[in-house]
């Protein structure tokens, strides 16, 4: 039967109590049931447990020492954003090994878990832009005969539950040209030009197509016919060497295409990309017809909706591709799309296709800044 637990809070948000509600006549574990009482303001010197030496704080605010429901004391550590880095049940004192320890994303939220104390096999959380855990898995570092991992990634709506070995992949970029007579280019780092490889495609939709038996050539290069992605779509395009071993999926390359666009629509743009290479971002793109005008490459944020212009002075006409360099493996909370205007930067045109870009591992949200330059 299942047991009902309530709190209360006060104003900072502080729990002052804890019931336990089960069978009439059974006893909450040890610990289960407190109450507490804070200072009255939310400052780092007040805002704590009153009356109870048992709770100890650092300089900041934090706590540091709080009594375990077992009896004795737990202890924690922080690092100097104020994030929870290491947790003992004991004290570092008296040489209690850590029981736990934790890693965070840029915007602050943890994504893993070691505990110390087990088996040592890290939970690893995969979360949305807002914050919320999507997916939690545990990697088996023990587990070296096939060494994978089922993982549950969500980026936009898209969720990749492809099973990947933990091993080297391969990096997969848009080629320079990206597309030519109807069909899409791709290149391979540090791919065998001796094998042949499977081409994954998927999109937000609901669209998935496989293909096997593609050749690069002796630089990495191969191309895909566009027919083979879906038009209006996003997508996720990762490819994998054949082999008897089932080899690691490479990153994600996200293209799109307007199969419908005619030589008279104002914005040229006709198919786009956008791909990771280290902590570069590259956006490319390909124009139907070129029309002597300047193109503007834009940066949509998922939360807010804003629309940061990435590039104010506007690209020249003939550019196909445009650079963010150190940036951040974190998850681009939102998608790129590029728009044309004048050659004197009037009369900006709708559009092209959008893309989005798969997240660099269980990160936060690309944070668009100074440091993007072309």
């Amino acid at each position: 039967m299942p047991y009902d637990v309530s709190a209360t809070y006060d104003a900072f948000g502080n729990m002052q109590t804890q019931q336990w509600q089960h069978v009439a006549g059974d006893t909450p574990p040890s610990g289960f049931t407190f109450a507490l009482s804070y200072g009255t303001s939310p400052s780092a010197v007040t805002n704590r447990v009153q009356a109870d030496a048992n709770f100890k704080y650092d300089l900041n605010g934090a706590s540091t020492r709080a009594p375990s429901p077992t009896g004795g004391q737990t202890s924690m550590l922080w690092d100097p954003q104020g994030r929870l880095s290491t947790f003992y049940n004991g004290t570092p004192e008296q040489q209690n090994p850590p029981t736990e320890r934790y890693a965070y994303d840029a915007g602050g939220f943890r994504v893993v878990r070691w505990p110390e104390s087990g088996d040592g096999r890290p939970l690893i959380s995969i979360r949305a832009a807002t914050g919320r855990t999507t997916t939690e898995y545990v990697a088996d570092p023990n587990d070296r005969a096939s060494h994978t991992e089922s993982r549950e990634c969500v980026c936009g709506g898209l969720t990749d539950r492809r099973t990947s070995s933990c091993g080297e992949s391969t990096t997969l970029t848009a080629n320079a040209t990206m597309f030519q007579n109807s069909t899409f280019g791709f290149a391979i780092a540090g791919g065998d030009s001796s094998a042949t490889y499977s081409v994954d495609i998927r999109t937000t939709q609901g669209y998935e197509n496989h293909l096997a038996g593609i050749a690069p050539d002796a630089n990495g290069v191969f191309w895909i016919a566009e027919s083979a992605l879906a038009s209006g779509q996003r997508n996720w395009v990762s490819v994998r060497k054949e082999s008897a071993t089932g080899e690691a999926y490479s990153n994600v390359v996200v293209a799109n295409y307007n199969a419908s666009l005619t030589n008279y629509a104002a914005n040229q743009v006709r198919s786009i990309s956008v791909s990771r290479s280290g902590t570069d971002i590259i956006i490319r793109w390909k124009l139907l017809q070129e029309n002597g005008k300047k193109l503007r490459v834009y940066f949509h944020q998922s939360g807010s909706g804003e629309a940061v212009l990435l590039t104010p002075d506007g690209l020249v006409s003939g550019t196909t591709q445009y650079l963010l360099s150190d940036q951040a493996l974190a998850s681009p909370c939102g998608y790129f799309d590029v728009k044309q205007t004048s050659s004197t930067g009037t009369n900006e045109t709708g559009a092209s296709p959008s893309v989005t870009l798969q997240p660099s591992g269980p990160m936060g949200c690309l944070e668009v800044g100074s440091a993007m330059r072309s």
